[in-house]
């Protein structure tokens, strides 16, 4: 008769469960994914924008402040991945062989069309 582990081996081994570090990695790629939707969704000057007012503000609520730090690592998120962007997009420049005289082509030429 099978252990428990020997059982939970086999039910890993078929997709039934899936280990602390698998679930942990998932949820952190959902946590991801949902961050850089809510980032895709947002506009950079209207961030600023807020981050400025809150700012300015003499007292913040408790729920102002952790605002306060969205908006903040939002902007930074942002900003970041604005910077990173135009990396990625710079399209590589193939070098082209330099221009070969067009005289010597000629004579290649006329020389296998005399022999």
């Amino acid at each position: 008769m099978p252990t428990s582990k020997e059982a939970a081996d086999q039910s890993r081994k078929f997709g039934f469960k899936e280990t602390r570090e698998q679930y942990q990695q998932r949820k952190r790629q959902e946590k991801q994914l949902k961050w850089t939707v809510r980032l895709s969704r947002e506009d950079l000057g209207k961030l600023k924008i807020e981050l400025e007012s809150l700012k300015r503000a003499r007292f913040l609520a408790p729920q102002q402040n952790e605002r306060k730090r969205l908006v903040q690592r939002m902007i930074r998120d942002l900003e970041a991945a604005e910077n990173k962007e135009p990396e990625e997009e710079t399209p590589v420049v193939a070098t082209t062989p330099p221009a070969v005289d067009s005289d010597s082509d000629d004579d290649i030429f006329l020389r296998k069309a005399r022999s």
